[in-house]
């Protein structure tokens, strides 16, 4: 059936046409809370559209400020920002509607605009014993603001509001202690020691005297009402302890509402703009954030929502968002080299053991955590420890050698001790690379075989990675784009393979140094 077209006047109340507000938006939702349409308004009329099965039923009409491009409208999102409400019957053979919106309703939509932007890591423990922050690429943050705590606290059920005026008096009468709690501490704790410690505990000042005595009357109170009442008054109190009662937990994933999604960048960055009414707090922000493995976007960051809400972000600052699930993969930055050379090729590591090398005399001992120039490795209680199984390579060289040298090819080769004839390593090596198709959601990541290759009768050649992947290939529709991920997305960061299991020999008599 085809749609019915409505013809919509809106009078702005407490106000002359040359004051009516800007940038206002009309948003039809049916019963369910799904959004039939929306339309601007111009000059107090606005022509909507909805679906012919819509005027079988009240339609729920929205009118508040237009929101930016990108946000999808909801029922719970247009309510916060302060539209106005009215459930109309529609009757298809008068499309005419009118509107009233009472002044002190449309005086507050002006918003204003909050700039929010982070960081997604994961803290990498190194070999050396240091930490680095690795960027979680090739994922997307959702931006969720959460209902105001008052509002909340306010609809909790009466036995739950009992408890937390039962839990909050208990919390306030303890003497300041240290507390294990999880990371970030948006919820108003601050962490001791320092925030990257791996085990923060953090302490909660007690409030004045004259708030504690607040609290503590409410213990001889029976009404629920003023006890629920209270305690949505006292919500800035409340708020540091969240993270201690997770029975209270469920009661705030049923109220948060999406208003971004926002891919993060290779460095694990990402910026957006959210609008917010001006008059009134700033947003109560919470985060999750997915990543695409395999082709297949996984939550890898999904904590308590009670625990881990920025309440009124400071717009502008930046989140550091740490994920500690083990599926999420970081991305690994190439190091900085410097060399005297313009053209090198530099071994940089075995696995993820940097090699420490032969440096000249007079130079420190080969830290922990380093290949020594005799093969062997300290870490931690473990002294002059062997490597085993298949031995990943890892190697740098100079951008030259891809843009204007002759160099195409490398090749890795291994022999037991100091003598004898060498062994050329086979393993394949691959990259992978993203390809684009326009309309699909999702890339594809196909994969190019760097070796081993035979050029002539020069066998077990590698290529050097090129600046640009392959192309779109000759079946791919116009717009197909392809270009190198961040490379050890797909752990794609090795030059050779060597299997140690498949030495000449016994085990016994295949060990030793190579």
């Amino acid at each position: 059936m085809a749609d019915t077209k409505f013809a919509i006047n809106v009078q702005f109340e407490g106000t002359t046409d040359k004051e009516k507000p800007e940038n206002t938006t009309l948003y039809a939702f049916d019963a369910k809370g799904k959004l039939l349409g929306s339309a601007p308004v111009d000059k107090g009329q606005v022509t909507l559209s909805l679906p012919a099965e819509s005027t079988t039923q009240a339609v729920r009409f929205f009118m508040g400020p237009s929101l930016d491009e990108g946000t999808e409208a909801s029922v719970a999102l247009v309510s916060r920002l302060g539209a106005s409400e009215e459930r109309l019957k529609l009757d298809p053979k008068n499309p005419k509607i009118q509107l009233r919106i009472p002044g002190p309703i449309w005086k507050r939509w002006p918003l204003c605009h909050c700039v929010v932007r982070g960081r997604v890591i994961k803290r990498q423990p190194q070999p050396d014993g240091t930490v680095r922050d690795l960027p979680i690429c090739n994922s997307r943050v959702f931006i969720y603001e959460v209902d105001v705590l008052p509002n909340i606290i306010l609809r909790l059920p009466d036995p739950i509001v009992v408890r937390l005026r039962d839990e909050l008096i208990r919390e306030v009468t303890r003497p300041i202690r240290p507390i294990p709690i999880p990371k970030p501490f948006p919820g108003g704790l601050r962490p001791e020691p320092a925030e990257d410690s791996d085990s923060p505990v953090a302490s909660i000042a007690l409030p004045d005297t004259a708030t504690q005595l607040r609290v503590r009357a409410l213990a001889q109170t029976t009404s629920i009402s003023h006890i629920r009442q209270s305690l949505a008054d006292l919500h800035l109190i409340i708020r540091p302890y969240l993270c201690l009662w997770p029975w209270l937990f469920p009661f705030f994933h049923t109220r948060r509402d999406l208003l971004r999604v926002v891919n993060v960048d290779e460095n694990g960055n990402f910026v957006t703009v959210i609008p917010y009414l001006c008059i009134g707090d700033r947003p109560d922000l919470y985060f999750r954030v997915e990543q695409l493995q395999g082709g297949v976007w996984k939550t890898i960051y999904d904590p308590p929502l009670a625990c881990h809400v920025y309440w009124n972000y400071q717009c502008g600052t930046e989140i550091i968002i740490n994920i500690t699930d083990p599926s999420a993969i970081a991305c690994v930055p190439q190091d900085p080299v410097v060399t005297g050379e313009t053209t090198w090729v530099m071994p940089y590591s075995v696995g993820g053991t940097r090699i420490w090398g032969t440096p000249p005399p007079g130079s420190p001992a080969t830290p922990d955590g380093w290949v020594r120039s005799d093969g062997f490795t300290d870490y931690g209680v473990y002294r002059n420890a062997p490597f085993g199984a298949t031995l990943a390579f890892r190697m740098g060289y100079s951008n030259d050698i891809t843009t204007s040298t002759t160099i195409e090819y490398y090749r890795w080769s291994y022999r037991k001790g100091t003598t004898g004839d060498w062994t050329q390593m086979n393993i394949p090596v691959s990259r992978h690379y993203v390809k684009q198709v326009p309309g699909e959601l999702t890339p594809s990541f196909p994969t190019v075989l760097l070796g081993p290759k035979t050029v002539g009768t020069t066998q077990n050649l590698f290529e050097f990675k090129q600046p640009s992947p392959p192309g779109p290939d000759a079946s791919d529709p116009p717009g197909t784009t392809t270009a190198w991920p961040v490379d050890n997305w797909f752990d794609d960061i090795y030059a050779a393979f060597m299997d140690t299991l498949r030495l000449p020999g016994t085990r016994l008599e295949s060990a030793g140094s190579y």
